[in-house]
């Protein structure tokens, strides 16, 4: 059984040779390797599966939620009530 190495934001940054600060820009859009936020803490990276995002075997992560009152979406406004 292997134990899971986690890197944080900027080691996997330098992993990857790219800015930590593009790697989050990712994270938001749902591009990249996996992101692992355990208890809304640091963002996380499984080393793995950042070798292999980088030799092309991508595991695509899901958008993170934004941070609240940054980043969110416009309301939606039903149009059908007026």
């Amino acid at each position: 059984m292997s134990t899971v190495q986690f890197l944080t934001r900027r080691q996997a940054a330098d992993l990857m040779g790219i800015a930590a600060k593009t790697l989050s820009n990712w994270a938001v859009w749902g591009y990249g390797p996996r992101v692992y936020n355990p208890s809304g803490g640091k963002a996380l990276y499984d080393r793995d599966e950042v070798i292999g995002f980088v030799k092309g075997t991508p595991i695509v992560s899901q958008p993170a939620v934004p941070k609240r009152g940054r980043g969110r979406p416009p309301k939606q406004t039903d149009r059908r009530t007026g």
